[in-house]
């Protein structure tokens, strides 16, 4: 939450007036919707590899762990749009480790947002 706050002030700084009143609506809606609340993630964790050593060595409790396989449709999307709940929705994903990888990937979605809050308020005064 930390890393996706900074990438939200940082370019609330740098944005122009509509994309800063919006992201800066948006910091503050992190603390009323998040506070004290616990804010769960669930992963499922899998290797593009079937016999990756870092795997093993990492997740695989040094070589004794065992392995299951499964066929790549199944991780396939089975709907074409989202759900209106976000929480009904399943998202597959590649795990970003590292906080500037993070800070990185965040950013590029703030910017986005930015960039369609400018576009709609100057398109609609």
């Amino acid at each position: 939450m930390n890393i996706a706050r900074q990438a939200i002030d940082e370019e609330a700084r740098s944005g122009g007036p509509y994309a800063r009143s919006l992201l800066c609506g948006l910091n503050g809606m992190l603390d009323t919707v998040f506070d004290d609340q616990r804010f769960d993630f669930y992963f499922f964790s899998l290797s593009a590899h079937r016999d990756d050593a870092g795997q093993w060595a990492n997740y695989g409790d040094k070589g004794k762990g065992f392995a299951i396989g499964f066929s790549p449709a199944l991780f396939q999307p089975n709907q074409k749009t989202p759900l209106p709940c976000p929480t009904e929705n399943a998202f597959v994903g590649q795990v970003i480790y590292g906080r500037e990888a993070t800070f990185a990937r965040h950013r590029k979605g703030v910017r986005k947002l930015a960039k369609l809050a400018e576009g709609a308020a100057n398109a609609n005064p």
